[in-house]
């Protein structure tokens, strides 16, 4: 009787999880799209960060080794933020009123 229970349960919220989408009407269908698409730039572009943060640093003053390696880490952390960023976004993309997304700046790098 509890697994028929938790079935019913699981099937209830799934089914209103669909329903939410065809309820929402063009404007969702709009955001979706073009949170998709920021979604797959951000997690495409993410690797990216590394080397556009080392030329940032690059033209910087101070010692070449210690500003690459300072590039090379801050970019690192800044990949891994747009990376989680596009996940986020493709997750939360489908929930209406939810897609914002995590703000980056800039939004996507190409």
């Amino acid at each position: 009787m509890d697994r028929v229970f938790k079935f019913f349960i699981l099937a209830a919220a799934g089914m209103a999880l669909a329903a939410a989408p065809a309820l929402a009407g063009d404007e969702y269908q709009e955001k979706l799209e073009s949170g998709l698409t920021r979604s797959l730039k951000n997690i495409l572009g993410a690797p990216l960060e590394i080397p556009l943060t080392i030329r940032q640093y690059h033209q910087g003053e101070g010692r070449p080794v210690i500003r690459h390696t300072a590039g090379f880490f801050d970019g690192t952390f800044r990949m891994i933020a747009r990376e989680f960023s596009g996940l986020t976004d493709t997750v939360l993309v489908f929930l209406p009123g939810e897609q914002d997304g995590i703000p980056l700046s800039p939004e996507t790098l190409f």
